[in-house]
């Protein structure tokens, strides 16, 4: 039973912060690592220093030029947009089954 609640509360927490921080993205385009522009790549490791990132897409997110970076951990899927000057303006994970 305890198990099922903290299920409940994270998924509850986790939407209600994904709903305030979305945005849709525009025109996502696949492009290979290294096509992104220096310090994107960078940028993602440092906020993810044990994701494996294995693949980039180009688009535009809050009117910015944006880089979503992708990779992996054991059973999860992470995201990390980072601006076109390597800042980091978000980080989303999923987990795989």
């Amino acid at each position: 039973m305890y198990k099922v609640f903290l299920l409940i509360t994270a998924l509850t927490f986790s939407w209600a912060v994904q709903a305030e921080e979305d945005e849709p993205v525009v025109n996502a385009r696949e492009i290979q690592l290294q096509q992104l522009p220096p310090g994107v790549l960078e940028a993602a490791r440092k906020a993810k220093p044990d994701v494996y990132f294995k693949s980039a897409e180009a688009t535009h997110w809050k009117d910015e030029p944006t880089y979503i970076v992708k990779g992996v951990l054991p059973r999860q899927a992470w995201s990390v947009y980072v601006s076109s000057t390597g800042r980091v303006m978000h980080i989303t994970s999923n987990w795989l089954d």
